[in-house]
């Protein structure tokens, strides 16, 4: 399914690739949450905290009028649609909805979760939905050429994490949405050399290195903040909003993903697409020392 250019339709999150205008075509990835685990019976296991803890939630008032209310509706106690599979269904998606809330930092109603956000379609394209996006949103895909190929990884991809709720992609691609008159926004890039000249002159500039806790070992930029990308959503509220962040990581493919995460927050942001955090030490980490 494809929304035909310039209709007026609503604004689901989004997933694209990158381009070679970062911001103006972004993408948005979902979490996949762990599976929910059921504590095991036992004497003195888990179990028996849980059935405590039950016990003390409801009592025998609201049993006995939950009861009544299955008789008088028709419902059956078990097996398929009955009382006990709704109420088990009901209360792991509420507890994994919290999980997801928590990682996120906002709920699945939450205007933070709206937008577009950029997501590079290669192999690891999936994974990355799967850590960013709110659970069960709706996705409109923005994906580059060839259209046919691009659609087919991308649906391939999410339908093996799971992901059911795929509204259509943008026909045409970005490009027709140009010549349509569509609405476009963009953020500002910069190079390794660009941010090295600007700690070299002293301007301090506020950097964010969306990297692994394990790449940070390896050797961070001074000063820098970091965030690794996939907790990034649940940090946005920390983050300064009174100056330009750089965005960096080992390759720009994170770092595209955190731009736009901030750019659709309403932080100034300037996206390292090209250049890591080691060419970075390469370059003006023996410059700073002279």
């Amino acid at each position: 399914m494809a929304y035909p250019m310039g209709s007026p339709f609503p604004p689901p999150l989004a997933i694209a690739d990158r381009t070679d205008e970062p911001g103006a075509a972004s993408c948005q990835r979902r979490y996949q949450a762990p599976p929910a685990r059921l504590p095991l019976s036992g004497a003195d296991g888990p179990a028996d905290g849980a059935a405590a803890t039950l016990r003390s939630m409801l009592d025998e008032q609201l049993l006995d009028q939950l009861v009544a209310r299955m008789r008088t509706d028709g419902v059956r106690l078990s097996g398929p649609g009955g009382f006990l599979t709704e109420m088990v269904k009901a209360v792991l998606e509420r507890g994994l909805q919290a999980e997801l809330t928590e990682h996120l930092g906002y709920d699945k109603h939450d205007p933070a979760g709206k937008g577009l956000v950029n997501v590079e379609l290669n192999s690891g394209f999936a994974s990355y939905v799967g850590w960013m996006l709110p659970f069960d949103a709706p996705l409109l895909l923005v994906l580059p050429d060839p259209l046919d190929r691009s659609l087919q990884e991308a649906t391939t991809q999410l339908l093996r994490i799971g992901w059911s709720r795929l509204e259509g992609h943008l026909a045409g691609g970005i490009d027709a949405w140009r010549a349509s008159d569509g609405e476009l926004r963009s953020y500002p890039t910069g190079t390794v050399v660009e941010l090295c000249d600007a700690h070299l002159r002293g301007e301090a500039p506020r950097v964010l290195d969306v990297r692994q806790e394990l790449e940070w070992a390896w050797g961070t930029i001074p000063e820098s903040e970091r965030v690794f990308v996939a907790d990034l959503p649940g940090r946005l509220g920390s983050l300064p909003r009174d100056g330009e962040v750089w965005v960096i990581c080992s390759n720009g493919h994170r770092a595209s993903i955190a731009a736009s995460l901030l750019d659709r927050t309403g932080i100034p942001v300037r996206l390292v697409g090209n250049g890591s955090v080691a060419e970075w030490r390469a370059r003006c980490k023996p410059a700073l020392a002279r």
